[in-house]
């Protein structure tokens, strides 16, 4: 009696500039599609086996959309540098309706590959312990970090997150997610490497 349309959106890499992304690929599939295996086939049909028996046919009854839940997976790449790094965001939603069994769910992190040593760098590893909450107003970084908020959502400000970092050319990307007393607000911003270094890791400015 209950429903679940899944929508699945993965970039699997199989290989980056000719060498086995393994470390990434598990990471991926761990994250987006909750299993350790590497191989996307087998991950695929771990991950739907999770929400029940497929619909392979016209059902003799008309759905109660109430039953509903709505899932979405993305796992696509948002910056790739040859030879040194590719950076993945991967996305999990899960809207379900009033009469649902499932829970409602909704994150976001990102995972940086370093091509040369074979490793996957998250948030935590890029970001050195405590340099976030050292920064003050006046150094610019905190306004820069809330310039998409409206006044309305500042003022209503409850929370602040940094789930994605990833290098981009001459910038690093922010996702950041924001909780207000009203919503929930996500966006990437973007701001030059040479501002923001000093909160890096010495392996995140080695890339």
């Amino acid at each position: 009696s209950n429903f679940n349309v899944v929508d699945l959106n993965v970039e699997w890499p199989e290989a980056i500039d000719h060498t086995d992304a393994k470390a990434l690929r598990h990471t991926i599939a761990s994250w987006a599609l909750h299993t350790d295996t590497t191989d996307l086939s087998a991950a695929r049909r771990h991950f739907l086996s999770l929400f029940g028996t497929p619909v392979t046919a016209q059902l003799p009854f008309i759905p109660d959309d109430h039953r509903f839940c709505y899932v979405t997976v993305n796992a696509t790449m948002v910056s790739y540098q040859p030879g040194q790094w590719v950076a993945y965001l991967v996305q999990y939603t899960a809207e379900p309706q009033k009469r649902s069994d499932m829970k409602a769910e909704q994150w976001a992190r990102s995972v940086v590959y370093d091509v040369a040593r074979g490793e996957v760098l998250t948030v935590d590893d890029m970001i050195r312990q405590g340099a976030i909450e050292g920064m003050r107003a006046d150094d610019g970084f905190v306004e820069r970090l809330f310039a998409p908020l409206s006044d309305d959502d500042i003022d209503q400000l409850q929370q602040t997150s940094i789930y994605g970092l990833w290098p981009d050319g001459d910038q690093m990307a922010f996702y950041v997610t924001n909780r207000t007393t009203t919503r929930l607000v996500s966006y990437t911003v973007s701001l030059p490497y040479q501002e923001v270094r000093n909160l890096l890791t010495k392996r995140t400015r080695a890339l």
